[in-house]
């Protein structure tokens, strides 16, 4: 009744609304028996607006700070609350959180940053601009008016990512099936994107920099 207790939970890059479910639900680390939990699809995926939906090249190019201006967006004028008891994300869905945090600070109790990151250092922004390269190699590209989705450009990606994505303490002690397995799965969870919108996704991520609004100043954001 007080508006108080609702709690905002964002995935990662490739994921839906529904990723962080395992931990949402009675009982569970985001218990519903206590708190009202907020979870959508951000722009540019899944069920919100995105690339996939026909406008492909010309869907608007987004920015992390863009994606929180539209949760917050959400949050304050759709759903009317003022108040939250915590903002959840995990990866770009802690970047969302960080810029939230910074841009709407009165609005949070507090703030769960699952591998978060301030900026998108060079090495991130390096397996990006790969990422993407891969991607508009394949030949189904055609500069991103593609009638076909470039499928295998796509599963490439998606292994030129895994690296990134694991310690390099886990790569040495997993078995070589179990990475495969994992390689393969993460092939295919980039295939189920739609090429533009998954590069658009990964071009917000690169571009993300708490820092950038305050004159380049990480002290001051």
């Amino acid at each position: 009744p007080a508006g108080d207790n609702a709690i905002v939970a964002m995935p990662g890059a490739r994921s839906g609304r529904d990723a962080l479910a395992p931990l949402i639900g009675p009982g569970k680390v985001i218990d519903t028996d206590k708190y009202l939990v907020i979870t959508a699809d951000r722009i540019g995926g899944g069920g919100s607006s995105s690339p996939a939906d026909g406008a492909g090249q010309e869907f608007p190019r987004y920015t992390i700070r863009d994606l929180m201006e539209a949760q917050q967006a959400l949050v304050a004028n759709g759903l009317k609350l003022t108040r939250l008891r915590a903002v959840v994300g995990r990866s770009i869905g802690a970047f969302v959180a960080l810029e939230w945090a910074i841009h709407h600070p009165a609005m949070m109790q507090s703030v769960v940053l699952i591998a978060p990151s301030p900026k998108a250092e060079a090495n991130f922004q390096l397996v990006i601009d790969v990422m993407s390269s891969v991607v508009t190699l394949d030949p189904e590209w055609q500069g991103g008016r593609y009638e076909h989705n470039p499928g295998e450009g796509l599963r490439r990606a998606g292994m030129v990512y895994y690296p990134w994505d694991v310690s390099a303490g886990y790569l040495e002690r997993i078995p070589a099936k179990r990475l495969g397995d994992e390689m393969e799965a993460t092939a295919k969870s980039f295939a189920a994107w739609d090429a533009n919108s998954l590069v658009f996704r990964y071009a917000a991520c690169r571009g993300h920099d708490v820092q950038a609004p305050f004159n380049g100043d990480m002290a001051t954001a």
